[in-house]
C-alpha cells in the first residue's frame, strides 16, 4: 500500500472526528516524503525502513531545516507508523525509529516578566480598540491559569459556572477546573453583547462549527498574534509577545513565587511534571546566564582593583561593557566574599579565594589575600560604601 493512500484514509478518519489539525500535520508529512522521493509516493514498507528514515532525516537537515522542524516531520511519521501497525498494514518494530534522532531543542524564552504583565494590565488602550481587545484576551488567558488560545476561543457558556470554569483541553482531552477572578469576569461581561444568546461560546472569537469553525479559529489566532506584535510596539515592549506567552508566563511566575511544580503542572493540565519543567527551563537558563556573568565579573575584578598591570585594550573594553564605566580605575571595588554571596544567590559556587590572588584596596593601598579589614571586622566593600 502506498503512503499517500494510507495517509488520505487516516486524514479522512481524523477529519470526521473533528481533529483538523492532525489532518494538516499528516498532509504536511506526506508532502515532504513525496518531495524527497522525486514527486512519487513510495510504499509504506519502503518509507518505514531504517535506510529510508535515515536518508530522509539527513535530507531535511541538508535542506536547512531547523532541528525542531525536522523533529516535527519525524514525529509525524512515527504517528503514521503507529496507525499503520494498528491497522495491520505493517509489523511492529520497536527499534525502528531508534536510528533517527527526533528530539527537539529549546526554543526562545516565551515567558515575560511581572513588570511587563503589569504594564499590559494597567495600560489605557481605549484610543486603540483593536489593541485593547487583543490585550484583554491575552490577559484573560493569564487570569485563567494560562489557558491556551484554542481553549479560550472554544470556551462554552456551559463550561462557566459562578466562581469557576470546568473545561476539556482540546489538545489532551484532560479536564481542568479554573477559578474565575473578578478581572476575568469583567472581560467576559465586557464582550458578552458581541457574542449573542444564540452562540454556545463565551467570547466573540469563533461562531461556526466543524471545518468552517476551525478555519475561523485559525484566522482569529493569526489576527491575535499580529495584533500582539502591534501591541508590543505601541507599549514599547521589547519581549516577543505571542498567544503562548501568557501561558508560559503564568507557569513561570507561579513557580518562581513559591508555587510547587506539581500544583503548576495540575493547573496547566500537564500529564507529567516533566512537561511543566520544560516550560520553566527557560527561566532557569536565565538564572544560569546571570550566574555565569557573576563569575566572569569575578575574573575581571582583580583588574579593576588594580592587581593586574599593563592591561590590554580589549580587556579594558570588556570592563567598560561589564561595569558600565569609562575608566578601569572608576569601577567599584568588591571583595571575594561579596562575589561569593552574589554567585551563590545565582546558584554558583566560586573557587576558594586563595586560588584567585585577588588584591583589595584599603585607604588607597593595595593589600593581598584578605577580604576583610580585621581591625574592624567589616567587608572592605561595606566600608567603602559599596
Amino acid at each position: 500500500m502506498r503512503i499517500d493512500k494510507f495517509i488520505n484514509q487516516l486524514s479522512g478518519d481524523h477529519f470526521l472526528s473533528g481533529r483538523y489539525r492532525a489532518c494538516g500535520i499528516y498532509r504536511s508529512v506526506l508532502h515532504r516524503v513525496c518531495l524527497f522521493s522525486g514527486g512519487l509516493a513510495p510504499a509504506l514498507q519502503r518509507v518505514f525502513s531504517r535506510g529510508f528514515l535515515l536518508e530522509f532525516h539527513d535530507h531535511l537537515l541538508s535542506d536547512g531545516l531547523s532541528r525542531n522542524t525536522v523533529s516535527f516531520y519525524i514525529t509525524g511519521l512515527r504517528s503514521v507508523y503507529a496507525f499503520a501497525v494498528r491497522d495491520g498494514k505493517l509489523k511492529i518494530d520497536y527499534d525502528l525509529f531508534a536510528c533517527v534522532p527526533c528530539g527537539s531543542v529549546p526554543t526562545e524564552k516565551r515567558a515575560v516578566s511581572a513588570e511587563t504583565i503589569a504594564l499590559l494590565h494597567a495600560a489605557d488602550l481605549s484610543a486603540v480598540p483593536r489593541l485593547e481587545r487583543c490585550r484583554d484576551f491575552f490577559m484573560l488567558s493569564l487570569y485563567l491559569q494560562g489557558m491556551p488560545f484554542v481553549d479560550l476561543a472554544h470556551l462554552r457558556k456551559s463550561d462557566v459556572h459562578h466562581s469557576f470554569i470546568t473545561y476539556c483541553r482540546r489538545k489532551t482531552q484532560g479536564v481542568i477546573r479554573v477559578s474565575v477572578s473578578e478581572a476575568a469576569r469583567a472581560i467576559f461581561d465586557k464582550y458578552a453583547d458581541e457574542v449573542g444568546d444564540d452562540s454556545p461560546y463565551v467570547l466573540p472569537l469563533v461562531f461556526l462549527s466543524g471545518v468552517d469553525g476551525h478555519r475561523q479559529y485559525q484566522s482569529a489566532l493569526r489576527r491575535h498574534n499580529r495584533q500582539l506584535k502591534d501591541l508590543a510596539v505601541y507599549l514599547d515592549i521589547k519581549d516577543n509577545l505571542t498567544s503562548y506567552t501568557s501561558r508560559h508566563t503564568w507557569a513561570t511566575l507561579a513557580y518562581h513565587n513559591g508555587v510547587d511544580v506539581g500544583v503548576v503542572s495540575q493547573g496547566m493540565g500537564h500529564h507529567t511534571e516533566e512537561m511543566t519543567r520544560i516550560y520553566l527551563s527557560s527561566f532557569s537558563q536565565d538564572r544560569l546566564a546571570e550566574a555565569n556573568r557573576v563569575v566572569w565579573q569575578a575574573i575581571l575584578r582583580p583588574i579593576v582593583n588594580g592587581y593586574v598591570q599593563n592591561v590590554r585594550e580589549e580587556v579594558k573594553e570588556e570592563i567598560v561593557r561589564e561595569f558600565g564605566v569609562g575608566d578601569v580605575a572608576a569601577a567599584p571595588v568588591i571583595g571575594v566574599p561579596d562575589l561569593a554571596i552574589a554567585a551563590m544567590d545565582s546558584g554558583f559556587a566560586l573557587p576558594s579565594r586563595s586560588c584567585w590572588g585577588i588584591g583589595y584596596r584599603k585607604e588607597g593601598k593595595l593589600i593581598k589575600g584578605r577580604g576583610r579589614d580585621k581591625t574592624k571586622n567589616v567587608r572592605l566593600s561595606d566600608k567603602d560604601g559599596q
